[in-house]
């Protein structure tokens, strides 16, 4: 479906105004007071057909902020605010008006704006994350921005629109700007009705943060031609960012480098791109934050030299963190420096280490940030060395559980399932030894099934068929609600009748049970999720896993995971763009997970083939 951007309308003016005015010019003109003539309202707010028919109206409305008669002040107030975001640019200048009066009313103009974000025509899930915008601290803004980018079929898209034009504060203007930015990878196949939507929305405004979007959007027709005026905008906000009180970041700065960097990658630039890693290095050496995220960024693209230069240049960062040291680690090994990686490493665990209850605590956290961040070498060692510490007292089982379970997940995620079955085993040893169960009643069976199925998958990919059967089916009867479990039987080939008719009859009964949670929990992402997940690889209803998989998006739309659910129901409904669409704002979000990257290959090569397919029956 083409995506239509929705207008903000501002409220109209409606008969109480304009009683009100003319009870003022009345007033006025019975205390001598002197009032410009003014074209007599109409009863609706000004047409905002376009920015630059507007623009004498709001020039002169904005002086008349500063007359000398109070009421023609006011009348100007009332105008303008009827004017809504359509007056946002020319209040924006205002704010410094060598008249002070002027500058403070159009300051308060801008305050209020800023307060009602959603628009009567946002949809449901928008206006959540827009009603208390306003209230939020920085940081806070700034997830809400990315939330709206992921929103499902880019519902988000128009408020995100409307942020990066209105927000007040410029740096958050430029964040919206890359929220957008990044629905849109370089070199990957655009959805194009997307495109034009955000460049309809966005399309009168002169703000440097348009300018950013539309720029990029650019690139999808010449890349070449575009590539100089992005290099130019970079130029710019570097200088913006040594001048005092600027409207940037290093981080800001640092994200439009690297976009420069993907599109010189595409072509193959190999001069202009080790310049430009080095340009992004030295920026981010003096700020911490740029730091943190630019250290991924290395991480996602495997650029190992330039990690390794910025752990030199930003020693002092680095020495204090030891994720960062850790990724200093897999630099330094992946070049060919392993005795330098384990002496860095060994700094990074050391770095950590206190009380062994507190030490358990943060290795553990550790772990799960290093595997987060696709550091898997590293995250295994620190679970081990979780498991390794935790035996030594019963009173630290409960962290030998929890490490176990992450690293069988993570073993599993990397397609080593012979090892996750063996972590598996672990976990269960640990969990009947455990006098108090953390994980609840009934955990022990859910468990056992995971590890049959860890092992049925191994014995798959060991070309065992006969032995990955008998692995399914332990793993069914120890938990027949289990839905990785049910998926791979569903997908058994060669079993009869009866057996196919049981499996049919138990995925239905799962998916009754969770619709029946999710009946009594609307707001509960997981059961939406799982749902989806379960119909979308089996069978039944697909428009409901559909529902189900959006619904789970638009209460946390950040997660890849949920969008690799979205991919498989539309692969099952044979819709091969649409899934791989899908598959990579899951990749997006979580870059380092292996099955993801895994299936976004497979969703893209069926979207080839069925392009393929379609032109050769065109002929």
């Amino acid at each position: 479906m083409r995506l239509r951007p929705k207008k903000f309308r501002p409220a109209a003016v409606g008969a109480a105004t304009v009683w009100l005015l003319a009870f003022v010019v009345r007033s006025a003109l019975a205390d001598n007071m002197q009032a410009p003539t003014l074209p007599p309202p109409t009863g609706e707010a000004p047409e905002a057909s376009t920015a630059s028919g507007l623009q004498p109206r709001i020039t002169t409305l904005i002086e008349r902020l500063g007359h000398d008669n109070y009421f023609v002040r006011q009348q100007a107030e009332k105008e303008l605010t009827a004017l809504g975001f359509d007056a946002f640019d020319a209040l924006s200048a205002a704010v410094d008006h060598e008249d002070l009066e002027i500058a403070a009313r159009a300051r308060s103009l801008l305050n209020r704006l800023g307060q009602v974000w959603a628009s009567d025509e946002d949809p449901p899930e928008v206006r959540a994350f827009l009603d208390d915008y306003q209230w939020q601290d920085r940081s806070t803004r700034r997830q809400r921005l990315r939330s709206l980018a992921y929103l499902p079929d880019g519902a988000g898209i128009a408020a995100l629109g409307r942020l990066v034009r209105f927000e007040r504060s410029a740096v958050l203007s430029k964040y919206a700007a890359l929220a957008l930015i990044e629905r849109f990878p370089a070199g990957e196949p655009w959805d194009e009705d997307l495109a034009d939507a955000v460049e309809q929305q966005l399309r009168d405004s002169r703000r440097a943060a348009v300018g950013w979007v539309r720029t990029w959007l650019a690139f999808r027709r010449d890349p070449q031609e575009v590539l100089p005026r992005w290099t130019a905008l970079i130029d710019t906000e570097e200088t913006r960012l040594r001048q005092p009180s600027s409207a940037t970041s290093a981080e800001l700065v640092s994200q439009l480098i690297r976009r420069r960097i993907e599109w010189l990658n595409r072509r193959h630039a190999q001069a202009e791109l080790a310049l430009a890693m080095d340009r992004l290095v030295a920026l981010a050496a003096g700020d911490a934050e740029a730091l943190r995220s630019l250290v991924d960024w290395l991480l996602r693209r495997k650029a190992w030299a330039a990690l390794e230069r910025l752990g030199s240049q930003a020693g002092k960062q680095f020495a204090g963190n030891p994720l960062l040291l850790y990724a200093l680690a897999q630099a330094q090994a992946e070049l060919g420096h392993p005795q330098r990686a384990a002496q860095t490493s060994e700094v990074a665990r050391k770095s950590l280490d206190g009380g062994p209850v507190h030490a358990l605590a943060l290795h553990l956290a550790l772990a799960e940030q290093l595997r987060t961040h696709g550091l898997h070498g590293w995250a295994e060692k620190e679970y081990r060395y979780v498991l390794d510490l935790a035996g030594t007292g019963n009173n630290m089982k409960e962290y030998a559980i929890a490490a176990r379970s992450g690293l069988a997940e993570m073993l599993h995620d990397l397609g080593r399932d012979d090892q996750a079955a063996t972590a598996m085993e672990g976990l269960l040893a640990d969990l009947q030894e455990h006098q108090t169960n953390p994980f609840g009643s009934g955990i022990l069976s859910t468990m056992q099934a995971r590890l049959h199925y860890f092992r049925a998958r191994h014995l798959q990919q060991q070309g065992e068929h006969d032995q990955y059967r008998d692995a399914l089916r332990r793993a069914i009867q120890s938990d027949a609600s289990d839905i990785d479990v049910l998926i791979a039987c569903y997908r058994l080939p060669g079993e009869d009748a009866a057996y196919r008719q049981k499996i049919r009859a138990l995925i239905k009964h799962a998916a009754e049970v969770l619709h029946q949670q999710i009946e009594q929990n609307p707001d509960d992402p997981t059961a939406c999720n799982q749902f989806a997940w379960l119909i979308g690889n089996t069978e039944g209803d697909f428009d409901a896993a559909l529902r189900h998989s959006k619904r789970s998006l638009q209460i946390e739309p950040l997660s890849g995971g949920y969008y690799d659910t979205l991919a498989h129901v539309y692969f099952g409904k044979k819709d091969y763009e649409r899934a791989f669409r899908a598959q990579l704002l899951a990749v997006q979000l979580e870059p380092h997970s292996g099955l993801l990257n895994k299936k976004l290959k497979v969703f893209h090569e069926a979207w080839e083939e069925e392009a393929i397919s379609s032109d050769e029956q065109n002929r």
